[in-house]
């Protein structure tokens, strides 16, 4: 389990996560960077059902592009500051790119544990 790149991955985004959710952004992107890191975390104990691992990490891509928007919404049109970005918005975005890799690597799994079942 521990071998595995994708589980760096998603050790990365159980930090980065969890890094986003003790900054000063609103009440609700803090809950949902908590949920994104619980949903990391809990994909990294699924190593042996790699089905479900691959659609939690496509949930967490979901939450991940669903924080920025609502971010984008919120800090654009609602608080009309364009001036300067906060450098915790760049964490969900590094975020999701190796929920993407760990996705990939478990995919990369997948098609080889089945290419060797073919050969039995």
């Amino acid at each position: 389990m521990w071998q595995r790149k994708q589980t760096i991955y998603l050790i990365l985004v159980v930090f980065l996560m969890t890094i986003a959710a003790f900054q000063s952004c609103g009440i609700i992107l803090q809950i949902a960077s908590g949920i994104v890191a619980a949903l990391a975390a809990v994909t990294i104990s699924l190593f042996k059902n790699r089905q479900t691992q691959m659609k939690m990490c496509m949930a967490g891509q979901l939450l991940l592009l669903l924080w920025v928007l609502y971010f984008g919404i919120e800090h654009f049109y609602i608080a009309k500051s364009a001036t300067r970005l906060p450098f915790y918005l760049c964490l969900p975005v590094v975020a999701y790119i190796m929920f993407r890799m760990a996705r990939a690597g478990i995919k990369h799994d997948d098609e080889l544990v089945r290419s060797a079942d073919r050969i039995r």
